[in-house]
């Protein structure tokens, strides 16, 4: 019995160690890089089972690995494609806003004969006195100094404030026409015209915040108005009420219109302090000197 027990034993021996050598021989084929035994074994021998193993060939390893590989490139142009993609996007260039336009306050709206009356200009009228309207923003004001340089003994009357388009045509022709009949051209006259009358659509008469004054003693519109107790006062005063001698002497080149010492303009008694002051123009206070920009190289047309 003990002998047999012993015979069995060294076959089982034998039987471990063949098949270790066999599994140590396939380890390059598994790509495994060890091999363990199993642990140590007691007296009775187990069965051994054998169980079908998955051999995955070189070939098929080269294949999944090729896969993988592909599938990670494909995943890693994905990525970066979306990188290009976020970068295009916060490259692009921004918008910039464009500036808002501020709307000329009323008291300070430009008309000259390279500005003229906007289209959308819009007012009410009150009556001065007689026939003679203006502004109704600017009525109260212009009442008051006319009040207070007759308390002050003088005569002041007006003769011209707010103006309509038709108003202002018949008023230019006939400016136009008085050259003509000195023996100037048409084309000569109403540029002659102009510097006197304004062209219909540059006229502060028809934005209805000026006024002509004259004095009772000399109903004319010259110069002499200056020498006049009246203007005297009139041009010393005006600033008080909000309004300025719009077109002082010396100043044509700025205004565009010759001097005239009884034209009076509403611009607000702040404004008109600092403007009579200074001694300069509306156009100075402004900063628009002379034609804008874009029509430097236009020329007004008169009547159409």
């Amino acid at each position: 019995m003990t002998k047999r027990f012993g015979i069995n034993l060294t076959a089982a021996a034998l039987v471990l160690a063949l098949a270790a050598g066999m599994l140590t021989s396939c380890l390059p084929y598994l790509e495994l890089d060890e091999f363990t035994l199993p642990e140590e074994t007691t007296g009775i021998i187990p069965e051994v089972t054998t169980e079908e193993e998955t051999t995955v060939s070189p070939e098929t390893t080269e294949e999944v690995t090729t896969e993988a590989e592909t599938t990670a490139e494909e995943t890693t142009e994905e990525v970066t494609t979306a990188e290009e993609t976020t970068e295009e996007v916060t490259t692009e260039p921004e918008t910039t806003p464009e500036p808002e336009v501020t709307e000329t306050p009323w008291n300070l709206v430009l008309v000259n004969p390279w500005y003229p009356l906007p289209k959308d200009h819009e007012f009410e009228l009150t009556t001065v006195t007689g026939k003679y309207k203006v502004d109704s923003r600017c009525a109260d004001a212009l009442k008051q100094f006319l009040a207070d340089c007759k308390a002050a003994g003088h005569t002041p009357y007006i003769c011209s404030a707010y103006r309509t388009w038709d108003d202002q045509v018949y008023l230019f022709d006939k400016k136009v026409n008085s050259f003509i009949s000195k023996g100037y051209s048409e084309s000569e006259a109403k540029v002659l015209a102009a510097k006197e009358t304004a062209v219909p659509g540059t006229s502060e008469h028809q934005l209805g915040l000026a006024v002509d004054i004259l004095c009772q003693s000399r109903p004319w519109l010259d110069e002499g108005q200056a020498k006049t107790a009246t203007q005297q006062w009139l041009m010393a005063n005006c600033h008080k009420y909000g309004f300025i001698l719009r077109y002082p002497k010396g100043t044509t080149p700025i205004t565009g219109i010759i001097y005239e010492p009884w034209h009076y303009r509403y611009v607000g008694v702040e404004i008109a302090t600092e403007i009579m002051t200074k001694g300069i123009t509306f156009e100075e206070y402004l900063g628009l000197i002379g034609p804008p920009e874009e029509t430097k190289t236009e020329e007004i047309t008169v009547n159409g």
